[in-house]
């Protein structure tokens, strides 16, 4: 895939999410996902991790929803198996540190976040995101990273995209009850320009308590 493959395929989704009839007509519905799994992510600085931080709260005081908090606002890079039984292996998490280390004092892409054709968050019937429009180092070091685990014997799958999840629907709503919430999505705050600091690794897990990120930070990638 290159990089005009990867922006005709990302704005396909974009372009998706912005119809918003059916969750108007129909309301929200939450999708099933796995408890956990492995995550390799680019992280932002801090100022963009806390405005969407903010919002993502807000979001959640008018639909239930799992908020992104800070900690666990991030860009994917790639996730690795996914389980409803998800159990943590320290070996599998060093093969994918080794991995993400091959870009290790790369420079780090350049990510729109209010870029004119989608300046909006965006959303469906089960989640709220951002769109970002990315260079073309953002594809470049995803692949670098599929490339070195590939090294380590494992298999894992490009980002479609360069957005950030920042709220997950947790049950149905009708479209009467979402009234607030389509009027919420007004006010959401442009982000700008994002240039990610490091790459994480780690692995989540989804619980009632939220979405939980757990990094192993002796594996932190450093982005220049």
């Amino acid at each position: 895939m290159n990089q005009t493959q990867f922006l005709e395929k990302q704005s396909e989704i974009y372009n998706r999410l912005k119809d918003t009839r059916k969750i108007r007509a129909e309301g929200t519905e939450p999708r099933s996902l796995p408890q956990g799994g492995y995550l390799i992510m680019f992280r932002h600085s801090l100022d963009t991790a806390v405005a969407v931080e903010r919002f993502s709260r807000r979001i959640a005081c008018v639909v239930p929803s799992i908020a992104y908090d800070a900690e666990t606002v991030h860009t994917s890079i790639s996730d690795y198996m996914l389980s409803d039984d998800f159990k943590v292996d320290k070996e599998i998490l060093e093969k994918l540190g080794r991995a993400a280390n091959s870009i290790k004092n790369q420079p780090s892409p350049v990510i729109e976040y209010s870029s004119a054709d989608y300046p909006n968050w965006l959303y469906n019937q089960n989640s709220v995101i951002i769109p970002g429009i990315p260079d073309g180092q953002f594809l470049g070091l995803t692949k670098m990273v599929v490339d070195g685990a590939k090294q380590e014997g494992m298999e894992l799958r490009l980002p479609w995209g360069a957005h950030i999840t920042t709220n997950r629907f947790t049950q149905k709503t009708s479209p009467n009850e979402l009234k607030d919430f389509f009027k919420l999505m007004n006010k959401a705050p442009r982000l700008g320009t994002s240039f990610p600091i490091f790459i994480d690794v780690g692995y989540f897990n989804f619980s009632p308590a939220g979405f939980i990120i757990e990094v192993a930070k002796d594996l932190r990638v450093k982005l220049r």
